[in-house]
């Protein structure tokens, strides 16, 4: 498949997905989730569509280059990647908790925890480390790893998204 074709795709699958988001199972409910939800996913989509997280990395890039740290720059990379894959470990152990817990406070849906998992992969794919953009890089069955991933990730909020909401988050 081509970068072309899979780009428009992938937008295509974004806006499938917001829109889903913000139907929430039909109830067409305009809460704080699904108006978070969905503006997430369309700032996701147009950044998908125009790139501007990779223009962020390219000033990123030019700052660390003109300061003298761009050889140092890895530890900043990594440590982000790790706070934010902390980050979506903590909230799936907070929707596991409140799974088991009926009466604990914080609830998080699953199709939240899907579309923080999304966001998260993202930004980890924006920190445009050379480890991580060789292996998204990689082709499985003729497709790009990078697509994949987030395809399943977006057919996960979706699927979450027409299933009846166990817990309001």
């Amino acid at each position: 498949m081509s970068q072309d074709r899979a780009l428009l795709l992938t937008v295509a699958i974004y806006l499938l997905t917001t829109l889903v988001w913000v139907r929430n199972g039909g109830n067409w409910t305009w809460g704080r989730q699904s108006i978070l939800g969905g503006a997430a996913l369309l700032v996701a989509t147009a950044d998908r569509y125009f790139h501007f997280s990779q223009g962020a990395a390219d000033i990123m890039r030019w700052l660390a280059l003109e300061y003298g740290w761009y050889e140092t720059r890895r530890w900043l990379q990594t440590a982000v990647a790790l706070l934010i894959v902390s980050g979506i470990v903590a909230v799936g152990l907070v929707h596991l908790r409140s799974t088991r817990n009926k009466h604990s406070i914080m609830r998080v849906s699953a199709r939240t925890i899907c579309l923080l998992t999304l966001l998260s992969f993202c930004c980890v794919r924006a920190l445009s480390n050379h480890y991580i953009d060789a292996w998204l890089a990689g082709t499985v069955v003729g497709l790009r790893v990078n697509w994949i991933i987030e395809w399943l990730l977006l057919g996960l909020v979706i699927f979450y998204s027409y299933r009846p909401a166990q817990h309001a988050s």
